[in-house]
């Protein structure tokens, strides 16, 4: 690592986002809005995670201004997806253990954005029912992530916050 370089991921308020990441950003969520494209799409670019199932050219030049990089999906998918194939339970807690920090230090991200990976890769039809029944299960995990795999709503699941 580079001195001076920080491991911990940046937060919102540290990422700068050019007008065109934001432009097309309010693209994918209006077409969300509209049923014109997958609602993961729309709520990974709503919630700033990078959209590791809709890779597209677009979506790699901004690559850096997303909140959640692809590398760390990447690695939250990949661990999720090793315990479902192994057919292993875990909790939201287990993965927040993992992967998550509640203060967004030591390279990891924070809570919500962990809860916003794993809802993306639900609303994208990843892994089955019984995958996020365990991980919504009352005292799996904190109450904020009992709702990861609720039913889409377009008005709570593609905020548009700057």
């Amino acid at each position: 690592m580079a001195a001076g370089k920080s491991t911990r991921a940046p937060t919102s308020s540290e990422v700068r986002v050019s007008k065109e990441f934001e432009i097309a950003r309010l693209l994918v969520v209006a077409a969300a809005r509209r049923d014109e494209c997958d609602r993961g799409l729309g709520f990974a670019w709503s919630s700033r995670i990078y959209p590791f199932f809709h890779e597209y050219r677009s979506t790699e030049a901004f690559a850096e201004e997303f909140i959640v990089s692809r590398e760390q999906v990447k690695a939250i998918i990949e661990h999720i997806d090793k315990q479902w194939l192994a057919k292993e339970s875990f909790t939201f807690y287990e993965l927040e253990q993992k992967f998550g920090d509640r203060w967004s230090g030591n390279g990891k991200i924070d809570r919500g954005k962990l809860i916003d990976v794993c809802r993306y890769a639900f609303l994208s039809r990843r892994f089955d029912q019984s995958l996020w029944q365990a991980l919504t299960v009352e005292g799996s995990g904190p109450v904020e992530s009992q709702g990861l795999a609720d039913e889409f709503d377009p008005i709570d699941d593609l905020r548009v916050e700057f």
